[in-house]
């Protein structure tokens, strides 16, 4: 992983650590197993719908690392790297459009919906 990465799993895993969730209790609200979830936590990236669903469980966005991320990097450095962001897009999740609408300014950014 490059210097400055975004090790998505590892933010996750911190955030987890500081709720008042063990990671059983997590797991089950994400409706993952324990041993999913520290999966997940070795991840440098995880499927946007997931994510969404981690951001939603704990009350947090995951995503402005990603947004800061690119803040801190010059266009020309994104244009050489087509792998920039290590966050797959796709993949299904039990959310609804409604559940979407408070990280709708990362709709575009991301290309979701």
């Amino acid at each position: 992983m490059k210097k400055n990465e975004v090790h998505i799993g590892n933010i996750i895993r911190q955030k987890v650590n500081q709720s008042a969730f063990t990671v059983a209790e997590f797991a089950k609200l994400i409706n993952k197993t324990r041993e999913n979830v520290y999966d997940i936590f070795k991840r440098p990236s995880v499927d946007t719908a997931l994510l969404l669903q981690i951001s939603k469980v704990l009350n947090y966005d995951f995503f402005k690392h990603f947004k800061e991320k690119e803040e801190s990097t010059n266009d020309s450095d994104l244009s050489e790297s087509s792998d920039y962001y290590d966050l797959k897009v796709g993949g299904y999740a039990d959310v609804t459009y409604s559940d979407l609408s408070e990280f709708s300014e990362y709709y575009d950014y991301f290309g979701i919906i």
